[in-house]
């Protein structure tokens, strides 16, 4: 064996160890010669050994000879080509045959046609069960039949700490063994970051992989629900997950799945039944944090209700969905030039593969696409309003669609809107001319018809255009921009009317191919599914009616309900959305604008939309088949001597790493994930608020010593504190909260405050507890602190007259800090900070608030003044002898404040109109009076709201008004 430290070696020493020996009925040509892979390309060479003494320590001190290199020929083969004529025993005449035919014989002149099938064909496959597949493989292995086999250690690899995994996997993808997660020295380069370097690697290795993206994220979720696992074994309630999960009745279990699956609405009942859903609420506590779960899903509903708290009913709702396979820069990403090019020229079947395979574009794409929308559409952080007003807040979700591509819905705030309430009261009285002035806003944003003409016009004009050789299809092509100066009127500016008229037709034509609905149905008249048909049509369901409710209602003007207050927005065509015509421009997609500022029915809108906009995947009756399915995947383990708790953490992980696989991810979804981009837009941060441990430290101080009762699920933060594990309340970083902050209700502190710890050498380390999990008691882990519930294991740090921790000095802190005062447990550690952001939403976490004129009163109103008056005990929100009824009537909230309370209202109102609809749409079944109806528990499948009647407004809705 000879080692080199000279590259390339001598051609002559190739001689030594390699030979080409070519076989045919006569020598090889120079025709031959240029077939072959064994041509040396010199200039590749090259550049192959300068990289590799680049990067691979092992070529890092050889030296590259220019001379040897040369002495390569580049038009035959380096080494000795040996030739050997083939022999014919055939019936075929060598010298006819071609270079790549090897056969000896054209068929048989005599005999039998010899023809073997070695396994199952494929229309044998498609009617074969599973259990005849296995049969026939093992037939086939006793007859001693050949086979492949791939062999394995026997214990399996870890995907923990384990730098071997993934080159061992996919050693293509890493050929020298070397850059896996684990092997970089850097501390800071952590599993996420090196996934997310994998994804922008430049030759796109990773992103073309069809496993690489569903390995990594798999595993990343697999660790995440261990994880989240353990850490709920901590809890005290945790002995009370493990009876339920170990304790459930298979039958009723059967019995439910049984009726779920056949449609019917299932209200449990009995105990057993409402554990059985009370399962579905543990998964939560593992699966709040997993990516792409069905909890995070979950959660997302959370975070938008709290947002509508905060800011109102939103004004627009919207929905687009980038077209991947046509737009250029999806395109430029899932190629490997550098240099982008809108003219590059690809056959639809060529494009359509390149991105297909690269679901990483997609993703990329996807997100430059809502970026742009966001920052130039809705005018967020920009100089300029957006198109549909002045942008106060948004909130949108990523959606797979049917091809697993990505599609958002988004739900707008504007600045100063007014309520759907208050838009119809404005319309009834009609002051200073509203009903024109709302009209014409509606009418500038969105709207239902072409702009050159009805649909059969506009079709024909493009079908006519399309046939000129200068043609381009704007799906395929980048907007243009406008003149620098738009003139006012477009008339007197031959630049602006053409740019204007091009604008026209481009929209209609963007209209035309990706607007226009089409009913269509993919089962055939036994139900089965059409061949190639892997999704549902939209009128594949039970009523045999269009679920996307096309064809519309068309007006031909807008039309004002001076009754009602309702507006029928102008819409001529009856096949397509309303949309907005600069967003169609710049998007170049299927888009639809719909707004949510006009009548009664549109708070079941509001409520359909951010139901919709947040909605899994998975019906109940698929949970209860999983969990059904673990269970009996696990009966050894059940019955063996593992303790209770770990029985129950196995299978509470193994539920929530099934169901994850049950949301069926698309490889751009997991992308987006792998990128670290949002799985959903928002304009606002989100701090965790559980805010009942407040309220019921503020009304302990009114209960009898009998009556107050132990706060078995009192959320604690685990902080490391001066060498002790101890569990510390939020609640003090309110209650003693600095002198100057006095008058700082409990609202405003959830907003502005954080909790920040001074180290020695006076700089700031943020251990607030915003960070923490805001899904469920625990799961999260940091070194500084983490969210659990109390428990006895803890050391809980409580106030005491024996040790005041000294405060930290004023002239110590930042300008925005503020010390502790004397009582806090963490005062000589933390000081108060005061940040200047706008946009803290306080996320509620726990049961929904209190509802204003039903339920307890006593506890609505001494919620809201323990959110909105300022206190430090419970003495503060009211006097002895006084009702929480009285106090909250004498208090003066302020504006706002009121604002914020009636806002907290909209999801109780929202769910009174949408149980008004049900009770309509059975009334109307039945042929009977709504009002003699009180409406069932529906799961809003069937739930139409655009299809609400205004005129008729509801049992809850009168009493409500």
């Amino acid at each position: 064996m000879k080692v080199y430290d000279v590259l390339p070696p001598p051609p002559e020493d190739l001689d030594e160890v390699l030979a080409i020996m070519f076989t045919g009925p006569c020598k090889p040509t120079e025709k031959d010669y240029k077939r072959t892979p064994m041509l040396v390309r010199r200039k590749e060479v090259f550049k192959a050994l300068t990289w590799l003494r680049l990067n691979h320590p092992a070529y890092q001190d050889i030296k590259i000879s220019t001379d040897n290199l040369n002495k390569y020929p580049e038009d035959i083969p380096p080494v000795t080509v040996a030739f050997k004529e083939m022999e014919s025993e055939g019936n075929r005449i060598p010298e006819s045959t071609s270079t790549y035919d090897n056969e000896l014989e054209i068929g048989t002149e005599t005999g039998s046609i010899p023809f073997v099938v070695h396994g199952i064909t494929g229309e044998q496959l498609q009617n074969t069960s599973v259990e005849l597949q296995k049969a026939k493989a093992l037939a086939y292995l006793k007859s001693q039949g050949k086979f492949l086999a791939v062999g394995h250690s026997e214990k399996s690899s870890s995907m923990f700490n384990n730098p071997l995994l993934y080159p061992s996997i996919f050693p293509w993808l890493f050929p020298y063994g070397m850059g896996s997660i684990g092997m970089t020295t850097l501390k800071s380069f952590s599993e996420k970051s090196h996934k997310k370097y994998f994804m922008n690697y430049h030759d796109k290795r990773f992103q073309t992989d069809p496993l690489f993206n569903f390995v990594a994220f798999s595993h990343e979720q697999v660790k995440q629900t261990t994880t989240n696992g353990f850490a709920l074994t901590q809890k005290k309630s945790f002995s009370t997950i493990a009876d339920r999960i170990l304790n459930l009745n298979p039958h009723v279990l059967n019995s439910l799945i049984d009726k779920l699956s056949q449609g019917k609405r299932v209200q449990p009942e009995t105990e057993e039944e409402k554990l059985c859903y009370d399962i579905i609420q543990d998964l939560d506590h593992v699966g709040g944090t997993v990516k792409g779960s069905m909890s995070s899903k979950k959660f997302l509903r959370t975070k938008l209700w709290s947002l509508i708290s905060y800011l109102g009913a939103p004004s627009w709702y919207i929905t687009f969905a980038p077209s991947d396979q046509t737009h250029p820069l999806c395109l430029y990403y899932s190629i490997t030039d550098e240099n982008f090019d809108i003219n590059l020229n690809l056959p639809n079947d060529e494009r359509t593969r390149k991105i297909i395979n690269n679901p990483v574009a997609g993703a990329k794409f996807f997100d430059f696409m809502v970026q742009m929308f966001i920052k130039h559409i809705l005018g967020v952080n920009t100089d300029h309003d957006g198109i549909f007003g002045k942008t106060s807040g948004y909130f949108g979700t990523i959606e797979q669609q049917g091809r697993l591509t990505l599609h958002l819905h988004m739900l707008l705030w504007i600045a100063n809107s007014m309520s759907p309430q208050q838009i119809r009261d404005a319309i009834l009285k009609n002051e200073d001319d509203f009903q024109r002035r709302i009209v014409e806003y509606l009418e500038s944003v969105h709207c239902g018809d072409f702009m050159t003409g009805s649909q059969e016009e506009v079709q024909q004009n493009v079908q006519a255009v399309s046939e000129n050789e200068d043609y381009t299809n704007p799906l395929y092509s980048l907007p243009q921009s406008p003149p620098n100066y738009l003139c006012t009127s477009t008339e007197d500016c031959e630049t602006c009317k053409a740019w204007n008229d091009n604008y026209q037709q481009e929209v209609d034509d963007i209209l035309s191919r990706t607007h226009i609905h089409k009913c269509k149905s993919t089962l055939t008249r036994q139900g089965t599914r059409k061949v190639g048909k892997d999704y549902l049509g939209c009128l594949d369901n039970k009523f045999g009616t269009c679920k996307a409710r096309f064809p519309r209602e068309t007006f031909p003007s807008t039309q004002v309900d001076t009754e009602t207050g309702a507006l029928r927005m102008k819409k001529t065509e009856a096949w397509i959305n309303t949309y907005n015509q600069t967003a169609t421009y710049l998007l170049r997609c299927n888009s639809d604008v719909s707004s949510l500022l006009s009548g009664t029915a549109i708070k079941a809108v509001v409520l359909y939309v951010t139901e919709y906009i947040t909605k899994w995947n998975l019906n109940t009756h698929v949970i209860f088949e999983v969990i059904r399915t673990i269970l009996q995947r696990n009966t050894e383990m059940l019955t063996g001597t593992l303790p209770r708790h770990e029985k129950a953490r196995k299978i509470i992980t193994q539920i929530v790493n099934l169901l994850s696989v049950k949301m069926e991810l698309g490889a751009p979804m997991i992308a987006m994930y792998l990128l670290d981009k949002p799985d959903h837009y928002t304009s606002h941060e989100f701090k965790s608020f559980y805010w009942k441990d407040f309220v019921s430290e503020a009304r302990k101080f009114w209960l009898e010593p009998d009556e107050v009762q132990s706060n078995k699920e009192e959320k604690v933060v685990v902080i490391r504190h001066k060498g002790r594990i101890v569990g510390f309340s939020s609640i003090f970083d309110y209650i003693y909260r600095p002198d100057d902050l006095n008058d700082m209700t409990l609202y405003e502190w959830v907003c502005q405050c954080e909790r920040i710890k001074l180290t020695a050498e006076k700089t700031e380390v943020n251990c607030s507890d915003d960070e923490s999990s805001e899904y469920y008691d625990s799961g999260y882990s940091s070194d500084e602190e983490d969210t659990y519930a109390h428990q006895k294991t803890l050391e809980t740090e409580w106030p005491s007259a024996k040790n005041h921790p000294k405060p930290l000095e004023k002239n110590v802190l930042p300008k925005n800090g503020h010390p502790f005062v004397h009582d806090h447990p963490l005062a000589s550690t933390h000081y108060l900070r005061m940040h200047n952001k706008k946009n803290i939403v306080p996320n509620f976490i726990g049961p929904s608030l209190p509802r204003k004129n039903k339920g307890d009163r006593e506890y609505y109103c001494s919620v809201m003044l323990t959110l909105f008056k300022p206190w430090r005990t419970g003495e503060d929100l009211k006097i002895k002898g006084e009702s929480w009824d009285r106090a909250f009537l004498d208090y003066q909230f302020s504006t706002q404040q009121e604002f914020l309370m009636e806002n907290f209202e909209l999801r109780f109102e929202c769910l009174d109109s949408r149980d008004d609809y049900h009770a309509q749409r059975k009334a109307q079944s039945l042929g009977i009076d709504p009002s003699s109806l009180e409406p069932e528990f529906d799961d809003g499948v069937h739930f139409d709201p655009f299809k609400c009647s205004d005129d008729h407004i509801g049992v809850r809705e009168q009493r409500r008004q």
